[in-house]
């Protein structure tokens, strides 16, 4: 038994400590090691599928599908498709049991319209693509 002076207690030089190799991986390090590989390769798969249709699943369940716009360090930026559905199809009730016919009395179906979506990668479970 040894005294240590700064440490102001007695211990045994011969006792193994646990990780007492400075080379050897602490177990909350390799969690972080293992989420940043997953951020970059995120990331990296962004910018070489720019501009491809995707599908994103969030860490909640939820999916999304766009097409890749951008990335950077934290996010990936989606153009998701908005407005594509008539106003008379969200209708559950249809007067005789049927939708107008082509553009008579209706508005003509518009083309879709996209709106950029910030998604942070943290939340990003997996990326997928629609049609494979």
């Amino acid at each position: 038994m040894q005294y240590d002076y700064n440490l102001n207690y007695a211990y045994n030089l011969d006792q193994q400590v646990p990780y007492a190799n400075p080379q050897e991986p602490y177990e909350e390090n390799m969690h972080y090691r293992d989420h940043y590989d997953h951020h970059v390769s995120k990331h990296d798969f962004c910018k070489r599928h720019k501009h491809y249709y995707v599908l994103l699943e969030m860490d909640d369940g939820k999916m999304y599908d766009g097409i890749i716009d951008k990335a950077d360090n934290d996010h990936a930026y989606l153009l998701v498709p908005i407005g594509d559905q008539r106003e008379e199809d969200n209708e559950e009730e249809r007067q005789f049991g049927f939708g107008g016919f082509g553009g008579f009395g209706h508005f003509p179906f518009r083309f879709r319209r996209f709106r950029r979506f910030r998604f942070p990668f943290s939340r990003i479970r997996r990326f997928s693509f629609p049609f494979s």
